[in-house]
C-alpha cells in the first residue's frame, strides 16, 4: 500500500504540475509558474489570474479569455489536455478551469486568483479533482506572486510567484516557485518545482522570442530537469495584424530511457 500511495504521489504531483497546458510553456522548459500565461494560470499558478487587467468598455464584450488545448502524438505520457482562463475588464481578479488527462491519471478543476488595485501582488486557490488507478483525490493550493519591474528594454516586464501544492496534505505538500520576465519580443521563464525535495526537486528553465512583419512567429526551447525542449508556433495574421488564434508543435527529449515526445497544440486569445 505504501509502494502504491507513493507512485500516486509521484504521478501526481511530479507529472501533473510538470505538464504544460499551452504550447508555449511546453516547448519552453515547461517552466509554468514565471511564464504567466492565464490560459493554464488556474492549475500552475492561480495568483496571475489577479494580476490582469485592461480598460473597461474594450471591444469583445465584458471579459478577456485565453484558452488553450495541447495533445501527444507520439510518446509515453499519453498527454491531453484542455485549459481556460479570463478575467473582466478594470478588475483584478480572474478564474479558470481545465481538464486533464497524463500518464492514465485523470483530473479537472478550476482556480480564482485576486489581485492588489496595482496589480504588484495577488492570491490564488486552486482545487483538482484527481482520479488515478481508480482512486480519487481532492487537492488543493494556494499561491501568491505578483509583477516586477523590467531588468532591460528586451525583457521589460516580470512575474514571480510561489505556489503550495496540496496544502490540505491529502497526499504530500510541497513547494514551487517560478520567475519570468518578458517584452514583446522575449519571453525567458524559470521554475523550481518541490523546493523543499519532498518526493524530487526540478528545475524547468524555457526561452521563447517572436519574429515576422507582426510578431506571427515564435520560436522557443528550453530544459526540463535536464531534458531538452524546443518548438514553434504561428499566429495567423491579417494585413496589419496578429490574429487572436495560434497553433504549434513541440519536441521534449525522453527522461530515463523514454520515447522522445512531440505534442501539438493550439489556442486562442479573444
Amino acid at each position: 500500500m505504501k509502494q502504491f500511495l507513493m507512485t500516486v504521489v509521484v504521478i501526481s504531483l511530479v507529472a501533473a504540475p510538470a505538464v504544460a497546458q499551452d504550447i508555449e510553456t511546453v516547448m519552453a522548459g515547461r517552466a509554468q509558474i514565471g511564464a504567466g500565461l492565464i490560459s493554464e494560470a488556474w492549475l500552475h499558478n492561480p495568483a496571475v489570474l489577479g494580476m490582469q487587467r485592461t480598460a473597461d468598455g474594450m471591444d469583445g464584450g465584458n471579459w478577456q479569455h485565453s484558452a488553450s488545448g495541447v495533445y501527444e502524438v507520439d510518446g509515453d505520457v499519453d498527454l491531453r489536455a484542455l485549459t481556460w482562463g479570463g478575467y473582466p475588464h478594470a478588475q483584478r481578479w480572474g478564474i479558470g478551469a481545465g481538464v486533464m488527462d497524463v500518464s492514465g491519471m485523470d483530473s479537472f478543476g478550476l482556480g480564482a486568483g485576486w489581485g492588489t488595485p496595482d496589480g504588484r501582488l495577488s492570491a490564488g486557490l486552486n482545487y483538482q479533482s484527481i482520479d488515478t488507478a481508480g482512486n480519487d483525490y481532492d487537492v488543493f493550493d494556494f499561491a501568491v506572486g505578483g509583477r516586477l519591474s523590467g531588468v532591460c528594454p528586451q525583457l521589460t516586464q516580470g512575474t514571480w510567484g510561489i505556489v503550495a501544492r496540496d496544502i490540505t496534505d491529502e497526499m504530500q505538500a510541497t513547494f514551487d516557485i517560478g520567475i519570468g520576465y518578458e517584452s514583446e519580443l522575449w519571453r525567458v521563464a524559470a521554475d523550481l518545482e518541490d523546493v523543499s525535495d519532498e518526493i524530487d526537486t526540478v528545475l524547468q528553465f524555457g526561452v521563447a522570442r517572436n519574429f515576422g512583419s507582426v510578431n506571427q512567429w515564435q520560436v522557443g526551447a528550453g530544459l526540463d530537469d535536464g531534458d531538452l525542449t524546443a518548438g514553434f508556433l504561428y499566429r495567423p495574421t491579417t494585413d496589419t495584424e496578429v490574429g487572436p488564434w495560434k497553433i504549434g508543435v513541440a519536441w521534449l527529449e525522453g527522461d530515463g530511457g523514454a520515447d522522445d515526445a512531440w505534442v501539438i497544440g493550439a489556442g486562442a486569445n479573444w
